[in-house]
C-alpha cells in the first residue's frame, strides 16, 4: 500500500472511529436525559396523588386533563353553577400568558383562592385553597368582637391594664373608653397620667393595695366593689377585678376591668327605700285591721251575750204565736253575728297570709277530727234532708299545718259546698302516699266561664246571684293553700256539682325561716 492510501485509511479510521464514539455519547445522554425526565415526571404524579389540597393540570391548550382525589371532591362538592362560574375563572386565568397567576373567587357563600404554576414548557398547574371556612370563622370572631364590646357597654364594663413600679407609680399600657368616662378622663388625653390616690380615699386607697399584695401571682381574680370621686368629682361607685402578675420589687401589672355601678346602686337604693315604705304601710294595714277587727268584737261579743240573755226569758213568755216568732228572731240574729265574726276572720286571716314575711304555728291535725267540728259549725246552715258524709280510705294518720288556717281552709270549701247545693255532700279523706281531701257536692256547678275567675277578689258566678256570699271564699282558699304549700284542684259542671280536691303531701314540713309567728283569734 502507497504511503498516500495508507495515510487516507488512517484519516478513514479516526473519523469513523470519531462517529461511532459520538453516537454511543449521544445514546447515553438521551438515555439519561429520558431516565431524568421520568424521575421528574413521577415526581410529579406523587406530588399530585399525595397533595392535600386539590390540584388541576391543564395541557398547553388549557385543556384539564389530570386531577388528584382531593380536585375530585371539591368538584362533586360544588352544585353545576359554581362549577362552571370556577371553571370561567380558570379559564382567564390560564389565558393571562403568565406562568404563574394568583386569583380569589367568591360564590354564593364559597370563597376560593387559586393559584396558578408552570409545569415544563406545555403543562399549567391549579392549585386551590377552600377558604370558605377561614373566612366564616373570621366573620364569627369580627361578630363575637362586636357582641362583647356591645355586652360591655350595656354592662358598663370598661377594660384596663397597667404597670406598678417599684410598688409606687403606676404607667397605664391600655384603656378602654369607657374606662376613660368612668374615671372621668379625656379621650384625647393619650399620656393616661394619673394616680389612684385621686380617686380613692384612703381607707378604699389601704383595701385596693392589700388587693394587689394579697391577689399577687394567685390564680384567682381580685373583685372588690368601691365608692369613688373621680377626677370631674362624681362620685361613683365602681367594681373593679383585676388579676396580678410580677415582681414588687421591679414591676407588677395589674389586668382587669371596671364597671360602673352608679346606676345599679342608684336603683337598689330607690327600691330598698320602697320596700321599707311599702313594710310600714303594710305594718299599718295590719295594725289597722286588727284594731278594726277588735272594734268589731266588742260590740259583737255584747250583742250576742245580750241575745243569749233574751233566749234565757223564751220559757217565760206564755203567748206561743209570740214566743215562736221571738226564738224565730233571735235564731236569725244569731246566725248574722256569727256570720259576721267568720267574715271578720276571712278578712284577717287573707291580710295576714297575704305577708311572706308571716310564720305559721305548725302542728299535728287530726282530719277526722277537724271535719267533725267542722259539721257541728256548719249543721245550722244545712237543708232539711241534706247531710255531710265524711268517707275515710286508707290508714288513718295526721297531717302538719297550722291549724287556724287549715280549719279556715275546709270551713271555706264545706261551706260553699253547703251554700250551693241541697244535696247530701261527700267528704272524702284519702290516706296514702299523698294526703287528700275531696269535697263533692251536686249542686249549683260553676259554668266553663266563671272557671278561671271563681279565685279573684269578689267575683261571684253568674249562677249564684240568689245565694249570700262575699265572694272572698275561694280567694281566702288559694291564698291558704300558697302558703302551706299544698295543692288544690276542682272539677265543675254546671248544675250537676263541683269536686275541690286539697293536696297534702305526706310527712308534710313547712319551710319557715322566711316567715312569723302569727295568732288569728278564735271565732267568739
Amino acid at each position: 500500500m502507497s504511503p498516500n492510501n495508507k495515510h487516507l485509511f488512517l484519516i478513514f479510521l479516526i473519523v469513523l472511529f470519531t462517529l461511532i464514539a459520538r453516537n454511543i455519547y449521544l445514546r447515553y445522554k438521551r438515555k439519561k436525559i429520558k431516565g431524568k425526565f421520568t424521575n421528574e415526571k413521577d415526581k410529579i404524579e406523587n406530588l399530585i396523588k399525595s397533595s392535600p389540597i386539590p390540584l388541576f393540570i391543564y395541557d398547553n391548550k388549557n385543556v384539564l386533563y389530570k386531577t388528584n382525589e382531593k380536585g375530585r371532591i371539591l368538584k362533586a362538592k360544588l352544585n353545576n353553577l359554581v362549577w362552571d362560574q370556577l371553571n370561567f375563572e380558570l379559564n382567564k386565568l390560564l389565558t393571562n400568558g403568565l406562568d404563574t397567576g394568583e386569583a380569589i373567587v367568591t360564590i354564593e357563600e364559597i370563597t376560593i383562592n387559586l393559584n396558578l404554576t408552570s409545569i415544563g414548557k406545555s403543562n399549567k398547574l391549579i392549585w386551590v385553597q377552600d377558604l370558605s371556612q377561614l373566612i366564616s370563622q373570621q366573620k364569627k370572631e369580627k361578630e363575637l368582637h362586636e357582641l362583647l364590646d356591645q355586652s360591655y357597654e350595656i354592662a358598663k364594663l370598661g377594660t384596663y391594664e397597667y404597670q406598678l413600679i417599684n410598688g409606687k407609680d403606676i404607667e397605664m399600657q391600655s384603656i378602654s373608653k369607657l374606662t376613660l368616662e368612668i374615671l372621668g378622663l379625656s379621650e384625647e388625653d393619650e399620656s393616661f397620667d394619673f394616680n389612684v390616690e385621686n380617686i380613692f380615699d384612703k381607707t378604699n386607697l389601704k383595701i385596693f393595695q392589700n388587693l394587689i399584695y394579697t391577689h399577687l401571682n394567685c390564680d384567682t381574680y381580685f373583685n372588690q366593689e368601691f365608692k369613688i370621686k373621680n377626677l370631674n368629682k362624681e362620685s361613683k361607685w365602681i367594681r373593679v377585678i383585676g388579676k396580678v402578675q410580677g415582681d414588687l420589687q421591679n414591676k407588677v401589672k395589674v389586668k382587669g376591668i371596671i364597671q360602673d355601678l352608679t346606676l345599679e346602686k342608684k336603683l337598689m337604693n330607690t327600691l330598698i327605700s320602697g320596700l321599707e315604705k311599702e313594710k310600714e304601710i303594710n305594718k299599718m294595714k295590719t295594725n289597722l285591721v286588727s284594731m278594726t277587727s277588735h272594734e268589731f268584737r266588742t260590740p259583737l261579743s255584747i250583742a250576742m251575750s245580750s241575745l243569749d240573755l233574751l233566749t234565757s226569758y223564751l220559757p217565760y213568755i206564755e203567748n206561743e204565736n209570740i214566743r215562736s216568732a221571738y226564738n224565730s228572731h233571735t235564731k236569725r240574729i244569731n246566725q248574722q253575728i256569727k256570720r259576721l265574726v267568720f267574715l271578720l276572720d276571712d278578712i284577717l286571716i287573707l291580710e295576714r297570709t297575704s305577708f311572706t314575711d308571716i310564720k305559721l304555728k305548725i302542728e299535728l291535725i287530726n282530719l277526722n277530727e277537724l271535719f267533725e267540728e267542722l259539721k257541728n259549725e256548719i249543721s245550722p246552715i244545712l237543708g232539711i234532708e241534706q247531710k255531710i258524709i265524711i268517707k275515710n280510705i286508707g290508714i288513718e294518720k295526721p297531717i302538719q299545718g297550722d291549724k287556724v288556717l287549715v280549719h279556715h281552709l275546709f270551713h271555706n270549701l264545706l261551706n260553699n259546698a253547703v251554700k250551693y247545693s241541697n244535696k247530701d255532700i261527700i267528704v272524702t279523706l284519702m290516706f296514702s302516699n299523698k294526703i287528700s281531701v275531696s269535697i263533692k257536692d251536686f249542686g249549683l256547678g260553676i259554668s266553663e266561664k266563671d272557671k278561671g275567675k271563681i279565685f279573684d277578689f269578689f267575683y261571684r258566678g253568674q249562677n249564684t246571684s240568689e245565694v249570700k256570699g262575699t265572694g272572698l271564699g275561694l280567694v281566702l282558699v288559694k291564698e291558704i293553700i300558697k302558703k302551706l304549700n299544698y295543692k288544690l284542684s276542682f272539677e265543675s259542671k254546671l248544675n250537676e256539682g263541683s269536686n275541690f280536691k286539697v293536696f297534702i303531701p305526706n310527712n308534710h314540713t313547712i319551710n319557715q325561716n322566711n316567715i312569723q309567728y302569727m295568732r288569728i283569734p278564735q271565732k267568739t
